[in-house]
């Protein structure tokens, strides 16, 4: 995700209700985010992360 695209999206009222902020940082449960991009339209699968290059 772009992080255009997350500020965008982390103001979201689906979102907004699980911020926390913990040392002034804010962050957000896995959960919630997954449960948000559950429901957003579109084709977004979480893949995990990128196997490394192989030379």
């Amino acid at each position: 995700m772009a992080p255009r695209s997350w500020d965008v999206y982390k103001s979201d009222p689906a979102l907004t209700g699980a911020r926390v902020e913990v040392g002034g940082v804010e962050h957000w449960p896995r959960g919630a985010v997954r449960a948000f991009q559950d429901s957003r339209p579109g084709g977004f699968r979480d893949t995990g992360r990128p196997a490394p290059a192989h030379r």
